[in-house]
């Protein structure tokens, strides 16, 4: 890919977005402000940087080095944002839906002076991007990107009934209920704490046939049958059997009712150089060469349609 001197200068700075007592972060990456606006959001246990490196490798820099302007979302109490999760807080799913997303967008629109054109993410932040274009269609981005998101975990293998049913249920169930809220540990599990109430809604969502707010009671699905969605990039893993399994991931495409949707199954059978996992689908250092290529020609060509 040929770049400009202009083109290698990557830029990058913190973005605050405030919401009542919490201060949510975005990391913005560009090399040219002027460029598309791209808002990536993480998943359950994670926060911003699984989108980027110190090295200024993965998917944020890339993106910008391609010439977008990308905000990288700490859902509150993740990463940057302040303050940090603690027993106190029992904010949930709702929360990220309706209020920490839809403000992040409309803080990039105030510093661009128009909305996130893309929006892209991994595991369940996407379940968290699409809930919110549903529940605001004003906030319709261009097209969306999905890295192994799926809603419901309904496969039926060893490596669910360990990590689902064993460790998420009972191990961090018994871990919320002693701690106030669900601790990560670095070299075990996670990458970022998790509230109470994210985790109750989380396990209440993966299970749940009919797709309703756990608070107010909204109803996605339906909402989802009358709303048309962005075209979105749906991409999993080989190597990932659980938390991106392509039949629940394909479960989560079909809820979404897309009509220009797409499924692609990273594997090298078909074409990829390698069975990318449900983690390294984001860090590897092949990916900018490979599936992100993909997502490169997805969003050019529906800014084009």
């Amino acid at each position: 890919m040929q770049r400009t001197e202009k083109d290698k200068a990557l830029h990058k700075e913190s973005v605050f977005v405030k919401i009542d007592h919490h201060r949510l972060h975005m990391r913005r990456f560009y090399c040219d402000a002027e460029g598309e606006g791209v808002l990536l959001v993480h998943g359950s246990m994670e926060d911003s940087k699984i989108f980027y490196s110190k090295s200024d490798k993965g998917l944020a820099p890339f993106l910008a080095r391609c010439g977008y302007d990308v905000f990288a979302l700490d859902l509150r109490g993740r990463g940057e944002s302040r303050p940090k999760v603690s027993a106190k807080d029992d904010f949930g799913l709702n929360e990220a839906i309706t209020e920490d997303i839809p403000l992040a967008a409309k803080q990039i629109r105030r510093i661009k002076g128009a909305l996130p054109k893309h929006w892209m993410a991994h595991s369940w932040g996407g379940v968290l991007q699409l809930a919110s274009v549903l529940r605001f269609p004003e906030l319709r981005p261009e097209s969306m990107v999905f890295f192994s998101s799926k809603r419901n975990i309904w496969v039926k293998n060893f490596g669910k009934f360990l990590q689902i049913d064993l460790f998420w249920r009972i191990f961090f169930g018994a871990l919320v209920k002693w701690k106030g809220y669900l601790p990560h540990h670095p070299s075990f599990f996670g990458s970022a704490d998790e509230s109470a109430g994210f985790h109750r809604d989380t396990t209440m969502w993966i299970d749940a046939k009919e797709w309703l707010d756990p608070k107010d009671g909204f109803d996605y699905g339906a909402a989802s049958m009358r709303v048309e969605n962005p075209p979105t990039l749906y991409m999993t893993g080989a190597a990932d059997k659980v938390l991106g399994h392509p039949d629940d991931v394909l479960r989560f495409m079909k809820q979404a009712n897309g009509t220009q949707d797409q499924f692609l199954y990273l594997s090298r059978e078909n074409g990829f150089l390698h069975n990318y996992d449900h983690i390294n689908i984001m860090t590897h250092r092949d990916a900018e060469k490979d599936h992100f290529q993909h997502v490169l020609k997805w969003i050019r060509d529906k800014a084009l349609s």
